[in-house]
């Protein structure tokens, strides 16, 4: 049986595991720089205030049973999305309405590559414990943002404050797969992010 789509409760024998998607958690973000950072175009805070310039793709809300896990919103350039590699800057923002630990939000983004890809590759497992060094647990009402430059580095900002940065083009296209590629486990919120 298919694992729930990133960000969202899983039954284990202890207690459930609010899984996520790619970019996003509760109690308290985000810490260490994944990759080094010194490869970005502009300072932190100039690349988040470019990034508020970008134009709405699309939103959407994602709930899980009973739970409601985040709001989702897809921002680029133009408004539109062909592909990350052609729309890039772009940035997609996670408002959490529940609580989620690191260690989920990274065992669902792994779940979510098994899905998409298969597997989970050896530069997939990298980057896992990259994020690990990044990510913190979320609470209600955090807001993370992965922003994508014009290099395609992925900088992550919890609250509009910059965590860390994944600098791997392929991580970027990867990463968002996980909400915007079609073979996604949550085409209905894909639908809403991509604007259709």
């Amino acid at each position: 049986m298919q694992k729930a789509f990133w960000p969202m409760p899983a039954a284990t024998k202890r207690k459930p595991r609010w899984l996520l998607v790619v970019l996003a958690c509760h109690c308290s973000v985000f810490g260490a720089v994944a990759g080094s950072t010194s490869g970005q175009t502009e300072p932190a805070d100039i690349l988040w205030q470019h990034s508020t310039q970008l134009k709405t793709v699309g939103e959407g809300h994602f709930r899980y049973l009973f739970w409601s896990l985040y709001d989702a919103q897809l921002k680029t350039q133009d408004g539109s999305f062909q592909s990350v590699e052609l729309n890039k800057p772009l940035s997609l923002t996670l408002t959490y309405q529940r609580e989620i630990s690191r260690d989920d939000f990274v065992e669902a983004t792994l779940d979510q590559w098994r899905h998409l890809f298969g597997e989970v590759t050896p530069s997939q497992a990298l980057w896992g414990q990259q994020l690990r060094q990044i990510w913190r647990d979320v609470k209600q009402g955090d807001q993370l943002s992965c922003i994508v430059d014009e290099r395609g580095h992925a900088h992550f900002y919890l609250n509009r404050q910059l965590l860390g940065a994944v600098v791997d083009p392929l991580f970027s296209e990867q990463f968002l797969a996980i909400w915007l590629d079609q073979r996604t486990s949550a085409p209905t919120l894909r639908r809403q992010l991509l604007g259709q």
